[in-house]
């Protein structure tokens, strides 16, 4: 992959994606873990970003951008993130003796 100059991760909270979102975008849907998730992708602003409302039946959200990306790496980018699988977390697991 190219190199690419900022990509963040983060986590909405109570946030309507819908609503950030404006006519120079372009929305479509990909499949992520087998889940639908939105595809936003500008070409004015060379972004791109995945944004799920939920993981898994859970509270969580999910969002992750690449800004700056040409052509080739938001294909790339694309490919890459539908190979994510999520995997639900026991935090409450304590260390064994």
């Amino acid at each position: 992959m190219e190199k690419i100059s900022e990509l963040y991760i983060n986590k909405l909270h109570k946030t309507n994606i819908d609503s950030i979102v404006q006519s120079e975008y372009q929305i479509s849907y990909i499949i992520i873990d087998h889940q639908k998730a939105k595809l936003i992708q500008s070409n004015h602003h060379k972004l791109i970003a995945v944004y799920m409302d939920t993981i898994k039946n859970s509270t969580s959200k999910f969002n992750f951008i690449g800004y700056n990306l040409e052509e080739k790496s938001r294909k790339e980018f694309i490919n890459s993130v539908k190979t994510i699988k999520f995997k639900k977390i026991d935090l409450n697991l304590r260390k064994r003796s």
